[in-house]
């Protein structure tokens, strides 16, 4: 009996010894999955915030390229004003000549 009592605590002994490995082998599984996770997520999250750093990057590019597109069309809109305001001022200035030159003519005419 004692002999049966004793391979009977053994194989009790056994079974708990198995079903603590196989509980200490499911949380490893389960500690390993989390650590994955944890690592997917943490990349996930590096890449979602290098997304970000560019999609910035590229905004304020785009800002910068739009700013400078404007700035060059108000300067050459303010070049073709100068130069239009120039072409005027020389027609004036032809014309006044032209006028002095007539009156000069009138004059030495009458003169004459």
């Amino acid at each position: 009996m004692e002999e049966d009592e004793r391979q009977a605590r053994v194989l009790a002994e056994l079974e708990i010894q198995d079903t603590l490995a196989k509980q200490r082998a499911a949380a490893e599984a389960a500690a390993e999955t989390l650590r994955k996770q944890e690592e997917e997520a943490r990349a996930a999250l590096e890449e979602a915030a290098a997304k970000d750093r560019q999609d910035q990057i590229d905004r304020e590019t785009y800002m910068t390229m739009k700013e400078a597109k404007l700035a060059a069309e108000r300067e050459t809109k303010a070049r073709k004003e100068r130069e239009e305001a120039a072409k005027k001022d020389a027609a004036k200035r032809q014309k006044e000549l032209e006028k002095m030159e007539a009156d000069a003519r009138k004059a030495e005419q009458q003169a004459a």
